[in-house]
Formats: C-alpha cells, sequence, structure tokens
C-alpha cells in the first residue's frame, strides 16, 4: 500500500479515493483542505479535515488493512458544519487502466457477465444493486480486479462502473446511500468494510474469492433441504385440468419425486388485484380438492402469490396502499406496469408495510389451512434489497439503510413460525434470505427467451451449492406462452408458428443449462399434449432422462461443490433462440443468436470427495469431446446426458 500526496491509496496500478454526493456538490479527496496518516504493518489510517462547504471541522477517516492480495477498507465521516444533506456515501472509488476485452460481472440472478465494457461509451455508468451476493468483478485474466462488500445486515448498495471520457481509465464506485436523519448531516459511515483484489482469473476464480467470507456467515446453515430429492419442477399455470394430471402421468411414467409450482390459481388475473388473490379460481371446495389429490400422489405444490406488490387500481388500495408503497427520491410512487393487456400498475410495498404485510400473512394462513406444503412469494429476494424510500408515512429513515431487508425477513419468519412445516420460495438469487427461504425459481436458463443479450455464468452455485434448491427456466415444449384467460382477448396471438422446427434446439438448450449449474430440472406449461402427442416425443423423453439423470446424480449436483469448469474441447453452435415471453405482443418477437458448445459441461466434486465432470448434449446429433483435465476422449450420443467420474 502506498499513498499519493492527495491521500489517495495506491495499489497494484489502481488508485483508490472516495467521494461523498451532496445532491448539488460532491466532496473529493482533492476537495479537503487538510491531509495526515498513520500507519502500523498492516494497517494505515488517512485522515482528511477541513471543507469549504461542510466546514472547517469536517473530518474523513478511512482504516485500510493490508491482507495477502487483498486491501480491506472502512470509512466515516464526521463534524459536518450539518447544513447540507449527505445523500450518499461513494466508497471506493477506483480508478485504473482500461484492461482490453475486459468482462464486467455483477450481482444479478446466477451472475450476470456484461461483455467487452473495456469498449463501453465513454460516461455511460454500468450500475446494479447488490442483490444475489455482494461483489462485482472486472474480468480481464491476469489483470482482473475484485471488489465486494461485506455487508451483514444487507443494506441498499451499488456498484457502478465508468469509462472515463479519455478512454484510458476506467472508474468503479462502491455507492452506500444513506438514510437521511439529524445525525447523518454531521457524522455517519459505511456500516461495512469493502475489499479490492488484484487476481488471475474468471468468474469462477472471482467467486472463489467471496465464498471464502459468504460461506461463514449466518444466512448459510447446516440443514437437510426437504425438497434435495426432487426430481422434475414443473412450473405450470392454469385450471386444475390444465394444470395437474400431466404431472400426475410423468410421475406414473417414471417414478420420481416431483414439485409443482402452481400460478393463476387465483381469482384474479396475473399481475393484477394483487395482493387479493383469494378466492380460488375454481371455488374453496375445488382447490382443497386437488391439494388433496396432488398430495395423495406425493407431488410438492407451491402456489404463487406476489409478496411485494399492490395494484395501484386494485379496489383495495384505499385500505393503506399509499401508506406502504415504497416512494422513490424524485417523489413518485414506485410502480410497475408488467402487464400490457390490462394496464394495472403493480406498486412496490416498503419493507415497511405493515397493512399489506398482514394480508399477506392472513393470506398464508389460509393457504396452509387448506392443506398447503409450500409458498412462492415473488420478487421478495430480488426486489427488497435494491430501492431506497421516502414515504412520509414510514417510521425508517427516508432514504437508504436496510428498512427492506429487516421487514421482508420479519414477514418470512412470521410465515414460517405461524404455519409450521410450510416451505416457502422466492424470485432469483439472492443471499440474504437462505436461511428462511427452501427454493429459488431462477429464469436465467432462458436467457435469451427473456430477451437478456448478456451471458450468465453460474456464481451463486459456486458460492452457496446445496444451501438452497434452485430451479426454473421458461423451457417450453412447444414454444407457446401461456394465456391468462382473464386478460382482455385482444392479447391472444391469431396466427402461431410452428416454433420446434424454427428454434429446434432452444427447449433443449434451457433445460441443460440449469441442471449443468446444479439446478433443479425445470419443464415450464407443461401439458398432457406434450405427453400423448408423438410430434413432443423427442422433448417429453429429453424430460424424463434429463429427471432421471439429476436424481442419480443428486450426490453431485445437490449436495455437491461447484469446481472450475476448466477446458473441454466440442463443436460450437451457432443455436438460435426466440425471445418471447407472456406479454410479448405478435409480430413482436426476436430472434437471438448464441454461439455454445454443443456439449455443456460442469465439473462437481461431492461430499465424499469424489470428482465428476457432468456433460449433456443437447443437439440431435452425435457430438465428441476431449476433456483435458481428465485426458477423457469419449462420444456423447444425441440428447443424453453423461456423468464421468476421475
Amino acid at each position: 500500500m502506498k499513498l499519493k500526496k492527495s491521500g489517495n491509496l495506491r495499489f497494484k496500478d489502481l488508485s483508490v479515493g472516495w467521494e461523498l454526493n451532496c445532491g448539488k456538490f460532491t466532496v473529493k479527496v482533492e476537495t479537503m483542505e487538510k491531509f495526515t496518516s498513520a500507519s502500523t504493518r498492516n494497517k494505515l489510517q488517512c485522515t482528511w479535515q477541513g471543507h469549504k462547504k461542510l466546514g472547517e471541522n469536517f473530518t474523513v477517516k478511512v482504516i485500510w488493512q493490508k491482507l495477502k492480495e487483498r486491501i480491506r477498507g472502512r470509512i466515516s465521516y464526521s463534524k459536518a458544519n450539518g447544513k447540507y444533506t449527505i445523500e450518499e456515501i461513494i466508497f471506493p472509488v477506483a480508478k485504473f487502466p482500461v484492461r482490453k476485452n475486459a468482462d464486467w460481472l455483477i450481482p444479478l440472478s446466477q451472475g450476470t457477465l456484461i461483455s467487452n465494457v473495456d469498449q463501453a461509451v465513454p460516461g455511460e455508468v454500468n450500475s446494479v444493486a447488490f442483490r444475489a451476493f455482494q461483489f462485482c468483478a472486472l474480468l480481464a485474466g491476469n489483470q482482473s480486479l475484485y471488489f465486494d462488500t461485506h455487508d451483514v445486515e444487507f443494506n441498499i448498495k451499488y456498484g457502478k462502473l465508468e469509462m472515463k471520457h479519455n478512454q484510458r481509465e476506467m472508474v468503479y464506485r462502491g455507492v452506500y446511500p444513506l438514510p437521511q436523519t439529524r445525525r447523518s448531516r454531521r457524522n455517519g459511515r459505511q456500516p461495512y468494510t469493502s475489499d479490492i483484489a488484484a487476481f488471475n482469473g474468471s468468474w469462477y476464480e472471482a467467486a472463489q474469492i467471496y465464498r471464502k467470507w459468504a460461506c461463514r456467515q449466518r444466512w448459510v446453515k447446516t440443514r437437510h433441504n426437504p425438497l434435495r430429492d426432487i426430481a422434475m419442477w414443473f412450473w405450470n399455470r392454469g385450471s386444475i385440468n390444465e394444470v395437474i394430471p400431466p404431472i400426475e402421468e410423468f410421475t406414473a411414467d417414471t417414478n420420481l419425486p416431483v414439485a409443482l409450482d402452481w400460478y393463476w390459481w387465483h381469482h384474479n388475473p396475473y399481475d393484477a388485484d394483487y395482493p387479493d388473490f383469494w378466492p380460488p379460481r375454481e371455488g374453496e371446495e375445488k382447490f382443497r380438492s386437488a391439494l388433496k389429490r396432488l398430495a395423495d400422489n406425493d407431488i410438492y405444490t407451491q402456489v404463487y402469490i406476489n409478496g411485494m406488490a399492490w395494484d395501484l387500481d386494485a379496489a383495495s388500495w384505499a385500505q393503506g396502499g399509499s401508506d406502504s408503497i415504497i416512494i422513490k427520491r424524485d417523489g413518485t410512487l414506485f410502480a410497475v406496469e408488467y402487464n400490457i393487456y390490462n394496464h394495472r400498475r403493480l406498486g412496490l410495498m416498503c419493507g415497511e408495510a405493515p397493512i399489506f404485510q398482514g394480508k399477506i400473512i392472513k393470506l398464508a394462513e389460509k393457504l396452509h389451512s387448506y392443506g398447503l406444503p409450500g409458498l412462492y412469494l415473488d420478487m421478495i429476494s430480488c426486489g427488497s434489497v435494491a430501492h431506497c424510500c421516502i414515504n412520509p408515512a414510514h417510521k425508517h429513515a427516508p432514504g437508504g439503510g436496510n428498512f427492506g431487508y429487516r421487514g421482508y425477513r420479519a414477514l418470512l419468519e412470521n410465515i414460517k413460525q405461524n404455519n409450521n412445516g410450510m416451505l416457502l420460495s422466492s424470485e432469483e438469487c439472492s443471499e440474504g434470505y437462505l436461511d428462511l427461504l427452501d427454493s429459488l425459481i431462477v429464469l436465467t436458463p432462458s436467457s435469451e427467451r427473456l430477451n437478456r443479450r448478456e451471458s450468465t455464468v453460474p456464481v451463486f452455485s459456486a458460492i452457496y451449492h446445496g444451501s438452497i434448491a434452485l430451479f426454473g427456466n421458461y423451457a417450453l415444449p412447444d414454444g407457446l406462452p401461456p394465456f391468462d384467460p382473464l386478460w382482455p382477448g385482444a392479447g391472444r396471438w391469431n396466427h402461431e408458428k410452428i416454433w420446434q422446427k424454427l428454434y429446434p434446439e432452444q427447449f433443449f438448450v434451457e433445460m441443460a443449462r440449469g441442471v449443468i449449474w446444479g439446478m433443479q430440472p425445470t419443464a415450464a406449461n407443461f401439458r398432457r399434449e406434450h405427453i400423448e402427442n408423438p410430434k413432443f416425443n423427442e422433448e417429453y423423453e429429453f424430460i424424463k432422462s434429463t429427471a432421471k439423470f439429476y436424481y442419480a446424480n443428486r450426490d453431485w449436483l445437490f449436495d455437491g461443490r461447484m469446481l472450475a469448469p476448466g477446458e473441454m474441447k466440442c463443436e460450437l453452435r451457432t443455436v438460435k433462440f426466440v425471445s418471447r415471453m407472456i406479454f410479448t405482443l405478435e409480430n413482436e418477437e426476436k430472434e437471438i443468436l448464441t454461439e455454445i458448445p454443443s456439449v455443456l459441461h460442469s465439473r462437481w466434486r461431492s461430499l465424499k470427495g469424489k470428482r465428476a465432470l457432468i456433460m449433456c448434449n443437447y443437439t440431435n446429433e452425435p457430438q465428441d469431446i476431449y476433456d483435458s483435465i481428465s485426458g477423457i476422449r469419449t462420444m456423447i450420443s444425441p440428447r443424453s446426458w453423461e456423468i464421468l467420474n476421475y
């Protein structure tokens, strides 16, 4: 560690400083009047004093600790004159020369790669909330950089990467929005430490740096997950006769344990009239009988509700919606129109929303009384730790903080405690609720169908695999997204194409990716036609073979630790994907081409120390592979799975 005269720290080829965002102006290292430092063997304390607007006594302190290949810092400020609001602590501010051919790894879903950020438009900022995990990394081979936070209370925070206008320098900023209190106008700190590391490697090596800290935290608990033995998930939507019979036939065909994630059981249209889901769409008695039928067939079932959204146009909104919603910094309500057919706005609820949460708690108790074993609460795990709130009706300080995490954690704890045995699920990867949730649905195996152009890499699995059951994709055997009959009919497509022929590999890739990443297999909108119509024979056989393979290899694919993928040589293919979801209008679908290996692979070590190479040939042709780590050279049959111990 070395200091520049200004007080910026030199680490490797980085210059590391700080900023304070005061709204109309920014306090920076160079705008402070005095600088002093004191050091011991592995620690360095930097102190700045005096600022023309915040006062001559205003003080900023940063304490740096030198660890092996990283530095760890903590920042605080004090004795501001109280005349200005300090909105954000920005630390670290790391400036470094542009890395060529660099990718930016961000904590979104399993892990998302933004490619070639060295070619970004100058001034453009890549900003991401720390949701799935708490680090970002610039991946550039032996010049890779790692930035994290060690926040055990899950405050709202962001990582931002910017290309400077000279195109020779990049800047990373760690942003902590402050809770706005009288005290914070004078004194404040980031309530966590931040690490910077230089390393040689890829997303996997970055994950291992973080894993050493993450897996020692309280949210990682050793327990037997009751969903460990699920061989296949079916993400089905619709009526009892649409949803249940194909799953019963599948279980009869395979004798494997399966799970149902059931949407559209509720009386209201999807993405409208939330949180008023009760009564069931086909009546209470039919719903109770359906749950018993599923239980008698040993089919684990969870139903959909939204755990964060209240429809601003629902009749119940007047009962307390405005007192529950997140109000953004600009004073507007945080509301999104997801449903393009009926244009209903869903308001995002703050963690401090007792009226809203009371409705969710009451609904959970009602569902539990009907014999429901599991409940899916949409949006909580991905949306509750990302948004500031200034709602004046709330007791929490306006601005940032961890009120979202605290409030939704209390909601989940209440449901768990008062509904003995009920399992809980939510949306997308998120580490903060690992000890309260039993499963998470993750849709990035279908990134192209979601029109996400960035690449997904299984960082979350490389850190937390086995801590929770991950499932999900949007793999549709016939390529047809479901359409809620309660939506306006004008949204239905009039002319469907033969999607199987146009995109013959998409379904197989989407199913295979998740399993390769250590997720439980999933098929979406599975219908009896997919079993009984011969034109779906290949899809149905692949669903069955995937379930059997996963179930037989749970020692690796649920219990095991993911190893570095290493190199496995095989043919590369350009696969065509259609981007079309439930809210895609007719003729507005897009085609995406992605170059991927013809055989997908991952490596695992079981709890007994056995290593395995897991492979899937999703194509309809035999594929030759050569694995440079094990020295194995073999041929993989079409549409098949293979495990090789080495």
